[in-house]
């Protein structure tokens, strides 16, 4: 801080995550940053998180998905998403002006230029940081079925996952593979 003044930050968190809060504190202090651990159940995470009502917080965040009106309802000051994963004390009017053009335009070339601008936006004003990206496995027995696969383009919101209908309805691969797992 200015004339040398200590950081120090109140860091909100699911109770369920207490190591990775202590990793995240004990990461920051070799940056000179003090916080102060402040578990919470997860109702109460969801509800600090959703009205903003913290400082810093370890949140959990899906993917923002294939929906460019996805970005609207995160990161525009405007939006009226009570979602956990909106970001709360974000503004900028560039930004604004086109998550409230982008979601009234039917012109596909018009749309993406506004989406593209706002995701150039964001790249620049970088309002959520992302710090840990946990590691995500399937495990399967390969004995019972080995047919699992990675869907390309991802599933649901854009997860590249093994969760897909067509393995489970069909029995076999029948979608485009990026990859198959393994193990």
């Amino acid at each position: 801080m200015p004339g040398g003044k200590a950081i120090n930050v109140p860091l909100v968190f699911d109770a369920n995550y207490t190591r990775l809060a202590e990793i995240a504190r004990d990461r920051l202090k070799d940056l000179r940053v003090g916080v102060t651990l402040r578990p919470v159940d997860r109702t109460t995470m969801d509800a600090s998180t959703s009205s903003g009502n913290f400082e810093v917080a370890i949140t959990y965040y899906g993917g923002l998905g294939g929906d460019p009106d996805n970005l609207r309802n995160t990161f525009s000051s405007k939006s009226q998403s009570s979602s956990f994963s909106r970001v709360t004390g974000y503004k900028n009017a560039r930004f604004d002006e086109l998550a409230d053009q982008q979601v009234q335009t039917t012109d596909e070339s018009k749309r993406r230029a506004m989406v593209n601008e706002m995701q150039a936006i964001l790249a620049q004003d970088v309002p959520v940081l992302p710090l840990y990206y946990p590691t995500r496995m399937q495990i399967s027995c390969k004995a019972t079925f080995d047919m699992w696969y990675y869907t390309a383009g991802g599933i649901g919101s854009g997860q590249p996952g093994t969760w897909n209908k067509q393995v489970c309805v069909t029995g076999q691969k029948t979608g485009t593979t990026i990859h198959s797992c393994t193990g």
